[in-house]
């Protein structure tokens, strides 16, 4: 949870933001500058992080929907690339869904920006770091398969890993007759 001021939660802090404005019959613009001078760390570190609070456009509005989204998530950014980095196949798990994980988490820490050419950036970072935690967290005979293969998109190594399931699978069943 993100902290604004002594022990004071975000649904605490809007309230007596907007009794502040109301009484104070400020302008949405002038609460926000408020609510940024306000502000203690951690929250202070993501308002400033925050390109959409620093647009000419940006009202007490936008700061109590940026903060609402942020406040949703409990997790940290450090714990969702933590999460990325550590996430492993698991044992009734298949290659799909091991890539649906590291996908949900890869998108929780892709920043978000109005500009695109930084969103650009962030996507193609984020596809990056999506790829090398999927061959990561393969285990078995699809994760030896990888340092072979060598994929260069998500897709692909799903298609590989796939091949490599239904490879076993198929070699496993004749064996299971015989017996």
């Amino acid at each position: 949870m993100v902290t604004f001021g002594v022990d004071e939660s975000l649904k605490e802090f809007i309230s007596t933001l907007e009794d502040s404005a109301r009484n104070d019959r400020l302008e949405p613009k002038d609460t926000l500058e408020i609510a940024a001078l306000k502000l203690e760390r951690p929250a202070r570190v993501f308002y400033q992080g925050s390109t959409k609070l620093h647009t000419r456009v940006a009202s007490s509005n936008t700061f109590k929907e940026v903060f609402r989204k942020r406040d949703k998530d409990f997790l940290t950014d450090q714990s969702h690339h933590a999460r990325l980095q550590m996430a492993r196949h698991g044992k009734n798990e298949g290659p799909q869904e091991l890539a649906d994980k590291c996908r949900t988490l890869a998108q929780r820490i892709t920043c978000q920006s109005d500009d695109p050419v930084a969103q650009g950036v962030h996507r193609k970072n984020a596809k990056r770091m999506l790829l090398a935690s999927y061959v990561a967290g393969l285990i078995g005979v699809p994760g030896r398969q990888f340092h072979y293969a060598s994929p260069i998109s998500v897709e692909e190594a799903i298609r590989i890993s796939v091949s490599v399931q239904e490879a076993e699978r198929q070699e496993a069943v004749p064996c299971a007759r015989l017996q």
